[in-house]
């Protein structure tokens, strides 16, 4: 049999562990409640700074539409036409664009000189000289300035003249002419089942 001192020490020693075991518990919990909250934090401060972007993203479009309103708006000469020549530049992801002012209302893209812009600036060529063109293919009313004015669609050739090489539409009617013509001769037909129905998936849960 234990003596009572040996009880009481044992009973001492299970005490301490169990206290050590909950001051152990206890940390861990902290820990977990601190990585808790800078998790959330971390979180907040990321929406925040998107919900700020967003935000300052949403301004600057209202601005630049308040903007853009504002000139748009301008009343315009009866004898003035304004067309915008739009071409596809180097970098075959983006557009530029170019507005010429004309005393007359443009009837055909025969009607438009070839338009000058600089290579360099549009990612075509590199260097001083780099006069590149811009040749009106299609001819358009103008959705957004409305009234007379025009948007010239182009294709865009070197100081040489040569075709440039965001300039597809070129490559492809040059292709598109190097086929020759043929014709062929066809028959339409229809299959019919014994009992008069077409021969078709529709007609077959008929019963």
């Amino acid at each position: 049999m234990l003596r009572d001192s040996e009880k009481i020490g044992r009973a001492d020693d299970n005490v301490s562990e169990m206290f050590i075991i909950t001051q152990c518990q206890s940390a861990r919990d902290d820990k977990r409640r601190t990585r808790r909250f800078r998790f959330k934090k971390a979180l907040s401060v990321s929406w925040l700074a998107r919900r700020n972007q967003q935000v300052s993203e949403m301004s600057a479009i209202q601005s630049g539409k308040l903007l853009t309103h504002t000139f748009l708006d301008l009343e315009q000469p009866q004898d003035r036409v304004q067309c915008m020549h739009v071409y596809i530049d180097g970098s075959l992801k983006s557009f530029r664009a170019k507005s010429l002012t004309w005393h007359e209302e443009p009837r055909s893209p025969d009607d438009f000189p070839l338009m000058e812009f600089c290579g360099s600036a549009t990612n075509f060529d590199v260097g001083d000289v780099a006069d590149y063109y811009a040749k009106p293919v299609r001819l358009f009313a103008d959705p957004f300035r409305g009234g007379r004015n025009k948007l010239v669609f182009c294709e865009t050739f070197s100081r040489e003249g040569l075709p440039t090489f965001a300039n597809n539409r070129f490559r492809l009617r040059t292709a598109q002419r190097l086929p020759q013509r043929s014709f062929t001769f066809y028959q339409s037909y229809a299959l019919f089942r014994k009992d008069g129905k077409p021969l078709s998936p529709l007609y077959e849960k008929d019963p």
